[in-house]
């Protein structure tokens, strides 16, 4: 099994609609770089690709994306690279689940209209290794939020999962609805298992639309 953190929103900024998307994960009490993300599209964003690296630029996880049945279910295949003896895993959407793992991002702009409205958002959501759909809630914040930007907090809608489960805080541009910062925990692991906290700062090279 990889060290892919099997609780939290996967996200991939801008599948099908930005070309390519930088991410920095920052560790949020120090700012010291933990890793970063460089994210690809192609054939309008129906098949994506992800390649994280360390802070010293060594690639240690490959993700891909197939989007080709529906924006917000994409095939999910893993490959850890600190692990040799993992093989690439291949993931399916999950029965039940209206998004499922990076199709998240796509269904923030789908339904950008109803989460920019101010009420509570739910929707069923499922990721890599969970058997079942969970319910979540998303709705928009607006203390310390910059009048450009829609901010939102996600979190799961069960009163005892939310005791296990810290909600995440996502910052999108109002102008192009590309994500720009994700703040909570990670999609992934550290190198001794453990789960971190992480402040993303998403960058989109000139040219990508």
């Amino acid at each position: 099994m990889s060290r892919v953190l099997l609780v939290g929103l996967l996200l991939l900024p801008g599948a099908g609609h930005a070309l390519e998307a930088v991410g920095r994960a920052l560790e949020p009490d120090t700012g010291r770089l933990l890793y970063v993300e460089r994210h690809q599209c192609q054939e309008e964003g129906r098949l994506c690709a992800v390649e994280y690296s360390d802070s010293e630029g060594v690639v240690f996880l490959r993700k891909e994306l197939d989007y080709t049945g529906g924006p917000f279910r994409p095939e999910v295949t893993l490959q850890d690279l600190r692990d040799e003896a993992v093989e690439a895993e291949s993931h399916s959407p999950i029965e039940g689940a209206q998004v499922y793992d990076s199709g998240f991002d796509n269904f923030v702009r789908q339904s950008w209209e109803e989460m920019a409205g101010g009420e509570q958002f739910k929707f069923s959501f499922g990721f890599v290794g969970m058997n079942r759909a969970l319910t979540m809630r998303a709705r928009e914040i607006t203390d310390d939020c910059a009048a450009e930007d829609l901010c939102l907090k996600v979190e799961p809608s069960s009163f005892l999962i939310g005791l296990f489960a810290q909600p995440i805080y996502l910052t999108y541009s109002r102008a192009d609805r590309q994500l720009l910062r994700f703040q909570g925990m990670s999609n992934l692991r550290d190198d001794d298992g453990n789960s971190m906290q992480v402040d993303i700062r998403y960058d989109y090279p000139t040219g990508s639309s």
